[in-house]
């Protein structure tokens, strides 16, 4: 743990000049459009980058997919579509390509189940992409079916089968079957098809939709494009839609229109703990809707050990105070904080207070002027210029010190 030594006087004064430290927060907004996947249009304008969150590719054995353990379509619950994290997830494509060996002469037919729209594209032999399976609509769990197609033992069939999700269940089937005989799910060699290689290259495609979680939230920080402003604040005390909460006087989070919809609120800072401050303190996140608290106690750089996620509230919920447990300052010094809080839609606020446990009145991290913890930004360093203008003694009591 980082420790630091105080002197009176006009030294500490030259410091506090020499430091050059911001005594604020610095609050970032972050938001983006959210990007509904409804129809084709959509789909490919995501599989072709815009408003893209993330893509992730892996190999599949059987076409038969899903997304939160949703079993529709004929040959019930399939794989849960790798990269696109727990949950019910919406607002995404998933395309699927790969090859096929004829092992059969016959006339084939292929089939897509799927909740919401799929396409199915072929071609026979190295030739041109013909498009099979036309299926551009919102719906449950549905079979589209192809015209008849005839195919000769020996030849390569090349597929490239997209379908997509705007939300509800999320599901989708590709099979086939020869001469009207039984259904195969592709990857299924029984009726007549062989997937080369054992396995197909099945991507999803995921955007931006509807800030409705953490999760959600958390991909539009450092997305490009979604840094909307940023700014200096003495306490984190956000108003973009509503009221205040427990502390008037709030403002607009930078850079964000008034009443505005789906983006995350951060602020970055450091928990400036003087001494005769040490001690146990309550936090309290009002928000609405969820937020999140991150204090680095052990002074490491990172929020990743035991109990630096002080408050964790991942809901869609009207103005609501969240308690932390109680949070132990051993030592003054400098503590890396993060405060957010997300909205979906309707009312938009966050506040971040806290209290001594020797005290029942909060207050706005902050505000020191009422008594208030204090927020800098960044940590105050002596300069060279100063420390050569002190004593030695003086220097030394300067250094911050493990």
């Amino acid at each position: 743990m980082k420790r630091r030594i105080w002197i009176g006087g006009s030294a500490a004064a030259l410091l506090g000049l020499a430091s050059g430290a911001q005594a604020d927060w610095q609050i970032k907004s972050y938001s983006i459009p959210p990007a509904l996947i409804t129809n084709y249009a959509t789909a490919d304008a995501l599989i072709g980058g815009t408003k893209l969150a993330k893509s992730h590719s892996a190999a599949y054995t059987l076409a038969n997919t899903q997304d939160n353990g949703d079993g529709g379509g004929p040959f019930g619950l399939g794989t849960q579509i790798v990269g696109i994290g727990p949950g019910d997830i919406n607002d995404f494509a998933f395309v699927g390509t790969g090859s096929l060996s004829v092992a059969t002469t016959g006339t084939y037919t292929f089939s897509t189940n799927t909740d919401d729209g799929s396409r199915l594209r072929i071609r026979i032999n190295g030739g041109a992409f013909n498009q099979i399976i036309s299926d551009d609509v919102l719906s449950g769990p549905h079979t589209v079916t192809s015209a008849g197609i005839s195919l000769t033992a020996g030849d390569t069939v090349d597929f490239d089968w997209m379908w997509f999700e705007r939300g509800g269940g999320a599901e989708g089937e590709l099979f086939y079957d020869r001469d009207g005989g039984a259904d195969a799910l592709i990857g299924n060699g029984a009726e007549g098809l062989t997937l080369n290689g054992g396995s197909f290259t099945g991507t999803v495609y995921k955007s931006f939709g509807e800030i409705n979680n953490q999760a959600a939230a958390d991909l539009l920080v450092g997305a490009p494009g979604a840094l909307k402003g940023k700014g200096y604040f003495p306490t984190f005390n956000i108003v973009n839609s509503g009221g205040d909460a427990d502390f008037g006087g709030g403002v607009n989070a930078p850079g964000l229109a008034p009443d505005s919809d789906d983006f995350i609120v951060v602020g970055t800072g450091y928990l400036d703990i003087k001494p005769g401050q040490t001690g146990d303190y309550v936090f309290r996140s009002n928000s609405d809707d969820g937020a999140r608290l991150k204090i680095d106690l052990n002074d490491d750089g990172d929020f990743d050990d035991a109990g630096e996620l002080v408050i964790s509230r991942d809901v869609l919920q009207g103005p609501t105070n969240t308690d932390s447990g109680t949070v132990s300052f051993p030592l003054d010094g400098y503590y890396l904080i993060e405060y957010s809080f997300y909205e979906r839609g309707g009312g938009a606020e966050g506040e971040l207070s806290a209290r001594s446990v020797n005290s029942q009145a909060f207050v706005l991290v902050g505000d020191r002027a009422n008594g208030g913890l204090g927020v800098v930004r960044p940590i105050p360093e002596p300069s060279t210029l100063v420390l050569a203008g002190l004593s030695g003694l003086a220097a030394l009591l300067f250094k911050r010190r493990k």
